[in-house]
């Protein structure tokens, strides 16, 4: 095969480098970014991101509650005592907690279920969020992680979001 000819082709000089007395030094606040540290707990049953103005949890429904149900299953509630302690101790500050479900069953169930799982974790936190302005919504399958494919996919979707934002 044969490529047609250009008609007109343009050069196009590179541009040169600066010369060595141009340069400048960055200062290191410039050239950072700040990070912040994602850890999962070793029975899965949330990741949480924690800054000094705020933290994200990520609890896992699969694990926190059995299929189709807003009852919080024994193993979080460790998990779930160690998040409101660390709400207690946070300066006041906004707090939502957001249930999402997969896209099995009608969305209105999905709606529901995701609302209750959200009051079910509040309940649980307790008195550790009384210095707070907290929301409660259920998302149900309005916004997924990833999309519902299969199984392991689902599996993702389903879960409770805390975020927390000093105010």
């Amino acid at each position: 095969m044969t490529w047609p000819a250009i008609a007109h082709a343009e050069t196009i000089a590179p541009t040169p480098l600066p010369a060595p007395d141009e340069y400048r030094t960055v200062p290191l606040a410039e050239r950072s970014f700040p990070m912040t540290p994602v850890t999962q707990d070793l029975a899965g049953v949330a990741r949480s991101a924690v800054a000094p103005s705020r933290i994200d949890v990520r609890i896992d429904a699969n694990v926190a509650f059995a299929k189709d149900s807003a009852k919080i299953r024994p193993q979080a509630h460790t998990r779930l005592s160690e998040i409101a302690r660390a709400l207690a101790s946070a300066s006041p500050g906004k707090i939502t907690i957001t249930g999402h479900t997969d896209d099995l069953g009608s969305a209105e169930h999905g709606t529901v279920l995701s609302r209750q799982r959200a009051e079910a974790v509040r309940t649980a936190l307790g008195t550790a969020l009384d210095r707070h302005d907290v929301r409660v919504a259920g998302r149900g399958e309005d916004q997924p992680l990833v999309e519902n494919r299969d199984e392991a996919s689902r599996a993702r979707n389903r879960r409770v979001e805390i975020g927390y934002r000093a105010t």
